[in-house]
């Protein structure tokens, strides 16, 4: 048996490993998964002074130095903008074992030692606010806590009056912000602030709508994600395989990288380290053996995207727990899984044909496409990411495209995987000096779907439904579209 059979049988194994976990991953945790998004889909819901509908089962909200009721059904807001540094500990004392929102702009002197500290010393359940300017030191703050105090935390939801405004936001697009954040970030408990007074609705009004559209609870019930047992131990072998499958030598250098993160940062940021690396590898290895495979243009799409989708339940898997779920801790190596394959191929389809057509005759075109690809990739970097920047007339679509499907598609599959399979069919050189640009399209769409399993605290069911309508719509574009492109001689570029 000489090297390379033996070095191409060896991968086999590995690949089959892969392909072994997946199904086990499918079977194991897809569907107890479901359940658990399904037991946790309920919110509670929390008003402020003037409320007046016949609601029952609602929580009271009050600023924490506000005098008169008190008890289980009132969550306190700790706002950090009109509260002086002086009055912490004092307030904290006074709500002993009660539920706290903290809000805005944090004392600046305030560590995130000193504030787990003070947590745990008055024993508060914590409601985390995502997206504040209190979020980040607050995850810190959490993470710091003792251990068994750490999951005395509900995630909540609100949308602010002034952010109403500052983003002309009608009546409808604040109601699907709601139904968004139910149905997408696995929200404990909604803080409904009031309307701006522009707005031809009451405040009890506005809230007869939000709950209309959501399963309430009574009361605010955090549930812990199951326990995965053996079966993670399992996950992490088969990803590091899956990184020695794509090169062996980039899974020693990862091995080492991996093994100094475990040491100096604990297990909850090694997992993390590690399925970034496995996004970002594995599907750049299972891109490369199936362009280089004999298969046709059709069974390599549609098998690449089929293993995109079982590599990101994996990851999906890996990572799932409860920090994740809440979002104390975030998925790694985003950009890196966004980025790595787009710019491997295109460098290979620019070295393959694309230096040469360019270099052929130059034309004015080229300097609009450079100016484009340094804005586009511009936006990309911020668009890509645990946070984002949107674009005014990207946030309209989107709830456009939310209202005719129900949940948004993600617009990299829609755009990105029409360029991938015109490219597999042989059909990209149709497009001239810049045809080496659709296979770089093509793979963001694909790595884009592995991107959208990283994100944990989105139920499951929501991941896959919106995958399937973006590269649902994603492959009927690129059907249609490669119906109309007539096939160029490929012989020196054909995938």
């Amino acid at each position: 048996m000489n090297k390379n059979t033996y070095t191409y049988g060896f991968r086999n194994v590995l690949f089959y490993i892969f392909l072994i976990v997946t199904v086990l991953t499918v079977i194991f945790y897809a569907y107890p998964r479901m359940e658990y998004d399904q037991k946790s889909s309920k919110v509670s819901v929390g008003f402020e002074e003037g409320y007046s509908a016949e609601i029952i089962d609602f929580y009271m909200v009050r600023d924490i130095d506000q005098i008169g009721l008190a008890g289980d059904r009132v969550v306190f807001v700790y706002d950090f903008s009109r509260i002086p540094e002086s009055k912490f500990e004092e307030y904290l004392k006074m709500r002993q074992g009660m539920k706290v929102i903290f809000y805005e702009k944090p004392y600046e002197g305030l560590t995130p030692n000193d504030f787990a500290e003070k947590l745990d010393r008055h024993d508060i359940e914590v409601g985390f606010l995502e997206l504040n300017p209190v979020t980040e030191l607050l995850k810190e703050a959490i993470l710091r806590r003792v251990s068994d105090k750490q999951d005395k935390l509900f995630r909540v939801h609100t949308i602010k009056t002034a952010e109403i405004e500052k983003l002309d936001l009608d009546y409808q697009m604040v109601i699907r912000r709601w139904l968004r954040a139910w149905k997408e970030r696995s929200i404990d408990f909604f803080w409904v602030q009031q309307l701006p007074g522009y707005m031809d609705k009451s405040y009890t009004e506005y809230g007869l709508d939000i709950i209309s559209i959501i399963d309430v609870s009574k009361d605010i019930e955090i549930f812990k994600p199951f326990d995965m047992g053996y079966f993670t131990g399992i996950l992490i072998i088969a990803c590091f395989l899956l990184i020695v499958f794509y090169s062996p030598l980039m899974a020693a250098i990862s091995g080492v990288f991996l093994l100094v993160v475990f040491l100096t940062q604990g297990f909850n940021e090694f997992i993390l380290y590690l399925s970034g690396l496995t996004a970002t590898f594995g599907i750049t290895a299972i891109y490369r053996e199936f362009r280089s495979s004999e298969y046709s243009g059709a069974m390599k799409y549609f098998s690449i995207i089929a293993f995109a989708f079982t590599l990101g339940i994996m990851i999906n898997a890996l990572t799932f727990n409860f920090l994740t779920v809440n979002q104390i801790l975030l998925p790694h190596g985003v950009k890196l899984l966004l980025f790595y394959l787009p710019a491997l191929v295109f460098l290979k389809e620019f070295a393959l044909y694309g230096a040469k057509d360019l270099r052929n005759k130059l034309h004015w075109t080229d300097l609009l496409i450079i100016i484009f690809l340094v804005l586009f990739s511009a936006y990309y970097i911020t668009r890509s990411g645990n946070s984002a920047l949107v674009l005014g007339f990207e946030r309209k679509f989107r709830d456009w495209l939310e209202l005719l499907f129900g949940v948004r598609p993600r617009f990299k599959e829609i755009f990105g995987l029409p360029a991938l399979w015109i490219y597999f069919n042989r059909k990209h050189r149709a497009f001239g000096r810049y045809s080496f640009l659709l296979p770089v399209a093509g793979v963001m769409g694909l790595c884009s779907v592995v991107n959208s399993f990283q994100h944990v605290h989105t139920p499951l069911m929501t991941v896959i439904l919106r995958e399937v309508i973006g590269t649902g719509i994603g492959i009927a574009l690129g059907i249609l579209i490669g119906f109309f492109i007539k096939s160029p001689d490929t012989s020196a570029t054909e995938p």
